[in-house]
């Protein structure tokens, strides 16, 4: 692991896209790590029009050292296709993958995903390996993937600027991590013999989340149960995650947690790493965003609702701008949502 701690922005499901990640970066010099949304390992071979999306990268994103991670999830009945998801991850060259194991939508737990392998230490090792598998034999799956290959990431590249270093073979990239990111627990904080063996999973990192399963994103994080954690992590890095907004909040959790943090909410509609801005600034902001979502989503332009849930973020406590933020969230199309701003 780096000497530098991760400073990182969360893999948020329907937020951290390339176009979220590339005005962040752009603006907020504290963060060196990005991670995407969570991608289903099933899905990216078998809904790849769909999914792939979720897996756009850039090498925009990768100046100034910064580190990409894409995160995935799935069951423990779907290991060929973790496999097959670590080598593809690899040869498009990110800087990691990591497992989501914290998931709290009903529906992913219902299929067996997320947050459901918490405390499931045979499936969440048998995923562990087959991920292993993929990074180790990426030379050799990637040749299998040629036809996938040839079908849906080179068209990719030729229209959109992204996966640019796709025709280098970053099957022999270095320093490639594999990591979990996981909860405090299910209803309560998992027993001490999950921590452990979380620390002997022989992965690059764990960034835990410090609010149980039940709790999902409501009331305030317990990062204090983090120093009570810490102690069952003999070998394996920690990361800490949960209501980090300032650099403040930063400052102080790295104090718990000094391998690194990751930032979630905080980060939605506000890519400064300050939360003070006018109008002006605000719209600026959202203007800017939505142009780069528009080079790698063009279908915004046919259906505008996706990104309108940046909108509260970025005119969040911003003065007189209620009335501007109900008229955008209830714009019908691309065009009434650009003439308002």
């Amino acid at each position: 692991m780096p000497v530098q701690p991760i400073i990182g922005i969360s893999p948020m499901d329907g937020y951290t896209n390339i176009a979220m990640r590339l005005i962040t970066f752009k603006y907020n010099k504290l963060l060196n790590t990005g991670f995407t949304e969570f991608a289903n390992v099933e899905g990216i071979f078998k809904a790849p029009e769909v999914s792939l999306k979720l897996l756009y990268t850039s090498s925009k994103e990768y100046k100034n050292n910064r580190k990409v991670i894409a995160q995935v999830f799935g069951n423990s009945k779907q290991l060929e296709y973790f496999t097959k998801a670590s080598a593809l991850i690899k040869f498009l060259g990110f800087s990691g993958i990591d497992l989501n194991t914290g998931c709290p939508y009903k529906n992913i737990i219902s299929s067996k995903a997320g947050s459901f392998l918490i405390c499931k230490k045979k499936m969440l090792k048998s995923i562990i390996n087959a991920i292993y598998k993929g990074v180790e034999n990426c030379n050799i799956i990637i040749k299998q993937l040629q036809p996938f290959n040839k079908q849906y990431i080179i068209p990719k590249t030729k229209l959109l600027p992204i996966w640019d270093t796709a025709s280098i073979n970053n099957c022999n990239k270095n320093n490639f991590t594999i990591s979990i990111k996981t909860r405090l627990g299910r209803k309560r904080l998992a027993n001490p013999q999950w921590w452990k063996f979380l620390d002997k999973l022989n992965v690059s990192f764990v960034t835990i989340h410090t609010r149980t399963v039940v709790q999902g994103y409501s009331e305030t994080a317990k990062w204090n149960k983090l120093l009570y954690i810490k102690k069952y992590f003999e070998t394996t890095p920690i990361i800490g995650n949960g209501d980090i907004k300032t650099k403040n909040d930063i400052q102080n959790k790295l104090k718990i947690t000094p391998t690194g943090v990751l930032i979630g909410r905080g980060l939605i509609g506000n890519p400064t790493p300050t939360t003070s801005k006018n109008l002006q600034e605000a719209l600026s902001l959202l203007k800017e965003h939505l142009h780069l979502a528009l080079i790698y989503f063009p279908e915004l332009k046919n259906y505008i609702a996706p990104f309108k849930k940046f909108v509260p973020g970025y005119l969040s406590n911003i003065p007189y701008s209620k009335n501007l933020k109900q008229q955008l969230l209830l714009a019908r199309n691309y065009k009434e949502f650009i003439q308002l701003l």
